[in-house]
């Protein structure tokens, strides 16, 4: 017992950065949930931190023989409670900058006075693809100007402009069966401020689910341009976009480019809801993601492209740029912007001659993310990049360690099959708590059906993303290597369908909370570190 003390000690000690990322995180959720200005539930959660603190303190000093203490206060405890405390002020000025701007302002005002019948009209950017639901139609609005017709604002009755609001509000469009709303539309809109509660809604800002939407009726939205440099710059994004999605579906079945939709451009709304709960039932519904596996195509692609340039100056410089075009065609999406500062921060220790630690690059990376957009913390695309890349970089290698003391077989090929296989299980099960509180269900055939569709998979991204490269530069060139892609979305399909005719494979789960998740994480991590310990004491 001991030595597992030790060794769990040892642990805390050098990965130092888990603290960093950890009291960040904390910081964020605490501010979120918690109200810090009330200066009783601020001092329960400092003494409640401080409390766990000096309990991993006693810990780690008593079992950290021939290392100094005072390394492990410098490197994890102090930069925890600094990051701690930034987090929480950061989760406080966003919601006090949500709070306290025009449009909260003209909701409270609406929310008050329910027999005002003001008639406000919002202009602005349609900011992400479009959801529906039912007949609705749900997306959020960059707003630019706020119009009111009311007489409580103006009593000769004329209308009261609110300009560059600079302020984003989530929309809700009813009766919108035919709609031909998408990304970048400048839309004029008159509707009504609501309180609905949406459990689930892809754009809420907040963990809760009491979301404020301006609803309006489809007959009350109208397109218009806008003159402004910004406006135009979006405008382009939608050319190169519309470019790509109709290259997919003029020369794909519409199956196929949906799901090539989803996968090059990362929009999942197109996808029919009967392919999107197959492919959860057989726990690959994160294929649909854009992660790091696209990233390192296209980044291949640009090394064969400036291989005979001998300045790493070119690569890298073409490399940023592609990235930042990429992210902006897009979309904000916590993957691939991981992905993209894991690339840039690689690229820059080559360049520099550094050697790099890729468990630190993917914490340094989550610091970035949280202080850029604080609300990920309540995004499944953030918690499952992080999760898997957490599995690849720490379970990955322990299982390793552990089946070399069991397998002694030197084969290639069994070795090859051996390290998919323990690829695959070290992801899903890292994420197996993250998919059950986001998703409230399950798949045990999930090792399986990545076993058999992963690494065809990888064949037809490689072909998608050649043939998105094609599309751009001249679009009837890339009719062949499109169809030869068919292929393989064949057999992904046939693949999943199969997979769906078992019964009994999805295992539900109901009221899970934060807390049952991190209990769940403590456990595997403990009976893993367990299974470890014992393997080498029967080896010796």
């Amino acid at each position: 017992m001991n030595d597992i003390k030790r060794k769990i000690a040892l642990f805390l000690h050098n990965n130092y950065y888990l603290f960093w990322a950890a009291g960040l995180v904390t910081g964020v959720y605490t501010g979120n949930v918690f109200n810090l200005n009330s200066a009783r539930q601020t001092v329960i959660e400092m003494v409640t931190v401080l409390a766990l603190l000096a309990v991993e303190i006693t810990v780690i000093r008593g079992n950290l023989h021939g290392k100094n203490p005072a390394d492990f206060f410098i490197t994890c405890l102090i930069p925890f409670l600094i990051l701690f405390f930034v987090g929480a002020l950061i989760a406080g000025v966003h919601g006090f900058d949500e709070n306290n701007g025009i449009i909260s302002a003209i909701y409270e005002n609406e929310k008050l006075d329910s027999n005002n019948r003001a008639s406000i009209i919002i202009e602005g950017r349609v900011s992400e693809h479009p959801s529906r639901s039912y007949s609705n139609l749900n997306f959020p609005v960059a707003v630019d100007k706020v119009i009111i017709c009311d007489p409580i604002y103006d009593p000769g009755g004329n209308s009261v402009s609110f300009l560059k609001v600079g302020e984003n509000v989530n929309v809700r469009i009813k009766n919108a069966a035919d709609s031909y709303i998408s990304r970048d539309d400048y839309l004029k809109i008159e509707g009504s401020f609501k309180e609905n509660n949406f459990k689930g809604l892809k754009y809420s800002n907040r963990g809760n689910n009491d979301t404020v939407f301006f609803t309006a009726d489809y007959c009350g939205v109208e397109k218009s341009r806008s003159g402004s440099l910004v406006y135009k710059i979006f405008a382009l994004r939608s050319r190169f976009y519309k470019c790509l999605k109709n290259a997919f579906y003029r020369n794909l079945e519409n199956e196929n480019a949906c799901i090539a939709e989803a996968v090059i451009l990362g929009d999942r709304n197109n996808l029919p809801p009967y392919l999107i709960e197959s492919f959860k039932r057989c726990g690959i519904y994160h294929l649909f993601a854009i992660s790091g596996l696209h990233l390192s195509f296209f980044t291949s692609l640009i090394y064969i492209i400036f291989r005979r340039r001998r300045s790493s100056n070119y690569v890298l410089t073409a490399i940023i740029i592609f990235l930042v075009g990429y992210n902006f065609l897009v979309g904000i999406r916590a993957s691939m912007l991981r992905a993209s500062i894991a690339v840039i921060l690689i690229n820059l220790a080559g360049k520099w001659h550094r050697e790099y630690s890729h468990k630190i690059i993917l914490f340094l990376s989550c610091i970035i993310l949280i202080i850029y957009n604080p609300c990920f913390i309540y995004n499944a695309g953030f918690w499952m990049t992080f999760s898997s890349m957490a599995a690849l970089a720490f379970i990955y290698p322990l299982i390793l360690k552990i089946s070399g003391n069991i397998f002694i077989c030197k084969s290639s090929v069994f070795n090859y099959y051996k390290n998919i296989i323990f690829v695959t299980l070290s992801t899903q099960i890292v994420m197996f708590p993250v998919l059950i509180y986001f998703f409230n269900e399950a798949s045990l055939i999930s090792p399986l059906a990545n076993i058999l569709v992963m690494p065809v998979f990888y064949i037809l991204l490689s072909i998608m993303i050649f043939s998105s490269f094609i599309i751009i530069i001249w679009p009837p060139a890339a009719v062949f290597p499109l169809r030869l892609g068919g292929v393989f979305f064949n057999y992904i399909l046939e693949t999943v369908d199969v997979l769906n005719r078992f019964d009994y494979c999805i295992v539900s789960f109901d009221d899970l909370t934060v807390k049952k998740i991190i209990v769940l994480y403590v456990i595997f991590l403990f009976l893993l570190f367990l299974t470890y310990i014992s393997v080498k004491i029967i080896k010796k």
